[in-house]
Order: structure tokens, then sequence, then C-alpha cells
């Protein structure tokens, strides 16, 4: 994708996905206001079964200063 198009995959799918249709808070590196907007997440534990909360990864959330952004 990004060899062809000359943008990340990120971008990409911004510029022809996400903005043409108004999906404003879809994105890889949401902001500190999005992610005040989360789901939370649960999975089942295997050994009692009950369902419980995910921590998000570690590599979710903003893109740091260094990242390229538009």
């Amino acid at each position: 994708m990004e060899v062809v198009n000359g943008m990340s995959f990120d971008q990409f799918l911004k510029r022809r996905l996400f903005d043409p249709f108004g999906m404003k808070n879809t994105t890889f590196y949401p902001t500190v206001e999005q992610l005040r907007h989360r789901v939370t997440v649960y999975a089942r534990n295997k050994e009692l079964g009950d369902l419980e909360p995910v921590a998000p990864r570690a590599t979710f959330g903003p893109k740091s200063a260094s990242d390229n952004s538009e």
C-alpha cells in the first residue's frame, strides 16, 4: 500500500475512507481526548470463566512528537 500510493497506511485510510465518510473519531492514533471515550474491553478468565476487563495495549494512543503526522 505504502509503496504504490506514497503514503502510510493510516494516512491512506484517513484520506480515502475515514474523512469521506465523516469518521472523525476513527484513527490509529487517538488523542488524549479520544482516549477518554474508549470502551472497556473484556475477556473471559480461562480458569473461572468470568469476564474481566483487559488493560489497553501500551502502544495504543497518540503518536509521539518524533513521529511524522499530517
